[in-house]
């Protein structure tokens, strides 16, 4: 049996010293199974905001402190663009006034951006794709990270540049893509993935920046699609139907079943028919440049002749007939030109004719590109003691207008909605009144029929 109260003794940093090591092995712990941990240890039921506060002081026993991370940034990228060659970055930072005064000796953090020439020349092997998104950053500090993804022939997910900026605006997603042109790629024909963002879509239609066609075409992410429109109208279903369009191949079928789509309301009619086909759908995909690729998760993938697909009676599946032309290299059902793998269509033509399929394959699947992609060397850059400390005549610090509220419990900042999972293993919030999965007590069940009685 446990005691109720809390105990002023059991202060966050003893707590910080008992949870050091889960802390090492799991920096992401949750504040619940540290407090099951200190309950079972020493019977008494510890606040969630001292928790809280003995597991950063962990985290700063065995990582750093955050002001210390900040100072020695500049050191760090340096010593990393000298053990690997080709990679560049850049820190910019703004004056660090202090009462009316700018501070001399230290200079205030603002963003940075960072890309390994590793990755550069791996890019050269991997499809013309590239996907950005960002995230919020959780810590004392605020911040948002941007990070561009491409995938190689092997479906390999491989990062191509980095950075931590104030937030998703026009002028840091600007900053990031401009220097993703400059310092990653100056291939023509990429297909860059988002979502529709106002802010990535102001920025890439400044054609000052290199993302215009011929240089590159912007398509947007069929999931944050079907969440925009499930958060306009509220229709699961709906929803689902809108996901299936996008990933339909065959124009002829897409364009019967849009018909149809569209055929559900005005208001919805109206909504989708503002999005331009080209820009989320895989049947107008009509150049096959997102290889396949519907989301910003790249790790979601897949001479003439008229192919008859056999029918069968089990499934009630197949019979189709399906224009095929190998010189082309062109098959109707639209898969060939969306994924540049041979579909089954064009591997029965070829076997009619005697001929090796794999001609077809486009050359970043092959086992060559796939070897040079990780061909490059990387170096080990050493531990703390070969850093060569800064010569700035000032310390990089964080924004103080960026630390989080230390007043109440901890909140998360997050706004979850259909589009967050979980892992099948991590388990979901139960009910405190019945048990059961999927609700709260607020709005369980239970508690209307009690006040009904």
């Amino acid at each position: 049996m446990s005691i109720t109260q809390d105990h002023d003794k059991l202060d966050s940093d003893l707590i910080a010293t008992c949870v050091l090591g889960m802390i090492k092995e799991d920096p992401s712990l949750k504040i619940s199974l540290i407090q099951e941990r200190i309950n079972g240890v020493f019977n008494y039921n510890i606040s969630y905001r001292k928790v809280w506060k003995a597991k950063q002081k962990a985290i700063t026993i065995e990582y750093g402190d955050w002001d210390e991370s900040y100072a020695v940034l500049p050191s760090w990228l340096k010593h990393m663009q000298n053990h690997s060659p080709g990679s560049y970055y850049q820190i910019c930072d703004d004056d660090l006034v202090v009462g009316y005064t700018v501070s001399r000796e230290h200079r205030q953090f603002h963003r940075v951006f960072w890309t390994f020439g590793q990755c550069k020349e791996t890019f050269k092997y991997c499809k013309p794709v590239i996907q950005v998104d960002g995230t919020f950053m959780y810590g004392k500090y605020r911040g948002t990270l941007l990070i561009a993804t491409t995938q190689d022939g092997n479906s390999h997910v491989l990062p191509l540049a980095f950075a931590v900026v104030e937030g998703e605006t026009l002028t840091a997603w600007s900053w990031f893509l401009a220097h993703l042109r400059e310092h990653v790629t100056d291939k023509d024909g990429i297909c860059l993935i988002s979502d529709r963002h106002a802010s990535i879509k102001s920025a890439v239609a400044n054609e000052a920046l290199g993302w215009q066609p011929p240089h590159a075409y912007h398509v947007y992410c069929v999931r944050h699609i079907a969440s925009n429109f499930n958060h306009k109208f509220k229709n699961e279903k709906q929803k689902e139907m809108l996901k299936k369009l996008g990933y339909t191949p065959c124009k002829h079928i897409f364009d019967r079943n849009f018909d149809k789509f569209c055929e559900l309301s005005p208001p919805v009619k109206a909504w989708i028919g503002k999005i331009s086909k080209e820009k989320w759908t895989m049947a107008y995909d009509k150049e096959g440049r997102r290889y396949g690729h519907m989301t910003t998760n790249l790790s979601e993938c897949r001479t003439i002749f008229e192919v008859e697909e056999a029918f069968d009676p089990m499934t009630q599946r197949g019979g189709h007939k399906w224009t095929v032309n190998l010189n082309e290299r062109y098959c109707q059902c639209g898969q060939f030109t969306t994924y540049h793998y041979p579909c089954s269509h064009i591997i029965a033509a070829c076997g009619t004719i005697s001929i090796n399929f794999y001609q077809y394959i486009d050359v970043v699947y092959t086992n060559d590109y796939i070897l040079r992609a990780y061909s490059a060397q990387w170096w080990p850059l050493g531990n703390d003691d070969a850093i060569v400390p800064s010569d700035d005549p000032w310390t990089l610090v964080p924004d103080p207008s960026f630390i989080r509220d230390k007043k109440g419990r901890p909140r998360s900042t997050r706004l979850r909605n259909e589009m967050d999972w979980r892992e099948p293993s991590q388990s979901r919030y139960k009910c405190g009144r019945c048990g059961t999965v999927g609700h709260n007590r607020r709005n369980c069940p239970l508690q209307s029929q009690q006040g009904s009685c």
